[in-house]
């Protein structure tokens, strides 16, 4: 059963990159570049930290999210937004200073709480971009991709060791972060919509 969870991470996480992929392409979402760039290095990093630690399905979590970074990291060069402005600069300082951290101590746990506590830094010019212009992107990815496939992750854990519950636990609250804005503008705008007609 597991298994079945951890594949279905995999698919739901990676899935929802496909529509993901056409809404950038087709201009109804624009990726923050600082983001996708620090997400790619994250991803490998946190898988490499996590397959010495432990074996389950949430590491498919894991492989999900890195292949969708490689491709959005490609399409935010092209279609993406931002990139070196203040928030961004100091989102690359701060994960070199985790990195390095990790590379120096070696302690899983720490290592782990170092890189979420790093990927929530990165995640922040989205956040802020998302808060700013609910437009800018849309809620699919981050309700399927995010909060459903950290639940499926979480379902497909061999333990309930720290280091097996962090990442998902983290992924589902921020990509909630994300999705609510976006969800409550499309909501509001519905019921301006039926006012009106």
């Amino acid at each position: 059963m597991n298994t079945f969870f951890g594949i279905l991470s995999f698919i739901l996480s990676f899935g929802a990159t496909i529509p993901y992929v056409i809404d950038i392409i087709k201009g109804r979402a624009r990726p923050a570049r600082s983001t996708r760039i620090l997400f790619l290095l994250l991803m490998l990093v946190t898988l490499i930290v996590q397959s010495h630690e432990f074996t389950s399905g949430v590491l498919l979590l894991t492989a999900g999210e890195l292949a969708t970074q490689i491709v959005l990291f490609v399409l935010s060069i092209k279609y993406g937004m931002g990139g070196l402005a203040r928030l961004d600069i100091i989102c690359y300082g701060a994960f070199i200073i985790s990195l390095t951290t990790y590379l120096l101590t070696r302690d899983a746990a720490l290592s782990l709480t170092l890189l979420v506590l790093t990927d929530l830094i990165a995640f922040l010019p989205t956040i802020v971009k998302i808060w700013r212009d609910p437009t800018s992107d849309t809620w699919v990815f981050y309700v399927v991709g995010g909060m459903a496939a950290a639940t499926a992750s979480l379902l497909a854990r061999n333990s309930n060791s720290y280091t097996e519950l962090v990442f998902p636990a983290y992924i589902f609250i921020t990509n909630t972060l994300a999705a609510l804005p976006i969800l409550l503008y499309n909501k509001r705008n519905r019921k301006s919509d039926k006012k009106n007609h």
